[in-house]
């Protein structure tokens, strides 16, 4: 019994923190397509201040409401509580709670993390398949990968969008798929078009690279994913480059290099933006 609730209690941690960590992105890209592109100075701004004013008016008349009615949270808890709990069993379903032995191998370096961040997003799309989803959501990945420290937590959904975009992994503004019961749509993967780009499923990727004996091909690229701005060519050759993704594939085509994936970075997230 006391393990149930520490269970419970746990997961109702980890659910409060990706929810609030997921709810900050959201409020912080809606007051960011407030900026006009067409304008410049005060007025190219003009709409990301109106909107951090109305999400700070909408906050502060929250809590007079609050003040004025505290039994609203006798409402209010139990319906946080339930989304953070529904929030970190979805993540728990989805993506694997620790990194693989064969990921953390990979991130021993600044270079090596590109790679291991790679192999942690191709071991969640695994996991998706396995569960007999449709896809999978790219925010369930970013927080996953946040949780076991692949990535700084003030890591955007754009910059890692774009990351694994240009590893070579499609993702679709919309993917939906059932969670708790309820249809949910939001920014992912479909493992329909992953496959096609692998030209195997995420779940056989995996498995070629443990039945990889040892002395045979590489299970990792030869070159590991680098972490460098997409505007700086990694080769200057004319033969078509093979993208990140695929040079994770044991005795495959690791050997051509390609521009690497982006480097995760605020700087990245708003060049993206």
């Amino acid at each position: 019994m006391t393990t149930r609730l520490q269970n419970l209690a746990r997961r109702l941690v980890d659910g409060a923190r990706l929810l609030t960590r997921r709810q900050a992105r959201r409020l912080a890209a809606w007051i960011r397509r407030g900026r006009r592109e067409d304008l410049t100075g005060l007025a190219a701004v003009l709409g990301c201040i109106v909107r951090a004013l109305l999400v700070a008016a909408g906050a502060y008349g929250l809590w007079r409401i609050i003040r004025a009615t505290p039994e609203l949270l006798f409402a209010l808890v139990p319906v946080w509580c339930w989304a953070a709990i529904r929030t970190a069993q979805d993540a728990a379903e989805h993506v694997p709670e620790e990194v693989p032995e064969d990921v953390q191998e990979d991130a021993g370096t600044k270079a090596d993390r590109g790679t291991a961040l790679l192999w942690h997003v191709v071991h969640a799309l695994a996991a998706a398949e396995s569960a007999s989803r449709a896809g999978l959501h790219l925010d369930t990945v970013l927080d996953s990968a946040v949780q076991v420290g692949l990535i700084p937590a003030d890591t955007e959904l754009p910059a890692m969008r774009a990351w694994v975009e240009a590893a070579g992994l499609p993702v679709a503004d919309q993917v939906g798929y059932r969670i708790g019961g309820k249809p949910v749509t939001r920014v992912g993967f479909k493992l329909s078009a992953v496959t096609e780009a692998l030209g195997m499923t995420p779940t056989a990727l995996v498995q070629a690279r443990s039945e990889t004996p040892v002395g045979g091909a590489s299970a990792a690229p030869t070159q590991p994913v680098e972490e460098i701005p997409v505007g700086v060519p990694a080769s200057t050759s004319t033969e078509a480059p093979v993208s990140a993704v695929l040079r994770l594939i044991p005795g495959g085509r690791q050997n051509r290099l390609a521009a690497a994936p982006l480097l995760l970075s605020k700087e990245r997230a708003q060049g993206v933006r």
